[in-house]
């Protein structure tokens, strides 16, 4: 939580245009077709040229991707969206006192001023799946924290009304899904539905995808041709943590669900599955898994 704290000031003065030198680390400019930003450019000041945001209408907007998506203390707003969705799930680890706090308000002023769609929609899910799993005092906290989530948007777009509607037009929503979509079709060699699904992504956007790369873990993971191979280590796993959870019991065992859902959430976005800071927090998802095996014949031998 303390990152994300660091994190709203820096994305706020991105949103605000407030001065070229919070870009410099933000690697989107890279994809965006009409940038001359490329990798030189990185770490170093560049004069990018910012355009107000507030009050600013649609039909006004120049939008600039640094401004509409913007990443915080990250590299790239994608990045920054996983730890949004992971802070999410983490922020209803068990509380003495199930009331708001600071951090119900930090993690989902942060899921807003993201404002990205993988980010607002996994937030959706994980809350709905919250209500539905976890005991009845959890239900009216999640209740409150889906209320300030809505005012924030709200607010957001009273503020920003034209970052949130062309950010949450189908103008971008369309392509997002496609390139994604589009990547995962590739890699299972379905040239059929790639070239369909190709043609539909054009009329939004001008670029292509370069054949061969994978967006996500799941496009990674069919690319590699060991999908197969792994759909039953796949289902292995789940059935020995739901062992796991039974064992641990109550909500504890639940929260380190919602965790490994919102880690499996995240790859919907972007192959941040390699990362050091992801695998970690993978871990602790994982601990039901390890607690199945705390008496297990294998881990005495190492006490």
């Amino acid at each position: 939580m303390f990152f994300m704290s660091l994190c709203v000031p820096i994305i706020i003065f991105q949103i605000l245009g407030v001065d070229p030198i919070f870009m410099m680390w933000d690697t989107s400019f890279l994809d965006d077709p009409l940038s001359s930003y490329d990798v030189s450019d990185l770490n170093s000041y560049r004069d990018i040229q910012l355009h107000t945001t507030i009050f600013t209408s649609v039909e006004d907007l120049h939008y600039v991707i640094g401004q509409g998506r913007p990443a915080g203390l990250t590299y790239n707003n994608n990045v920054l969206s996983v730890f949004v969705i992971l802070a999410i799930a983490i922020n209803l680890m068990p509380r003495k006192f199930y009331k708001l706090k600071f951090s119900d308000f930090l993690v989902n002023l942060c899921v807003v001023l993201t404002m990205s769609k993988l980010a607002l929609v996994s937030t959706i899910v994980i809350y709905i799946i919250s209500l539905i799993i976890l005991s009845n005092k959890y239900t009216s906290l999640i209740i409150k924290q889906i209320f300030i989530f809505f005012t924030f948007l709200f607010i957001y777009f009273l503020i920003f009304p034209g970052i949130f509607l062309s950010n949450l037009s189908m103008g971008m929503i369309v392509p997002s899904i496609l390139i994604r979509l589009n990547s995962f079709l590739y890699a299972v060699n379905s040239q059929d539905l790639y070239n369909f699904f190709h043609l539909i992504q054009l009329e939004y956007i001008s670029t292509n995808i370069d054949n061969g790369i994978s967006n996500t873990f799941f496009s990674d993971l069919a690319y590699s041709g060991l999908s197969f191979f792994f759909l039953p280590f796949f289902v292995a796993i789940a059935f020995l943590y739901k062992k796991g959870m039974i064992l641990l019991g109550g909500d504890n065992s639940k929260i380190y669900l919602l965790l490994l859902i919102a880690c499996v959430l995240t790859q919907f976005g972007v192959s941040f599955y390699i990362a050091s800071s992801f695998q970690l927090i993978l871990g602790c998802a994982l601990y039901p898994l390890f607690y199945y095996f705390k008496d297990s014949k294998i881990l005495a031998s190492y006490k």
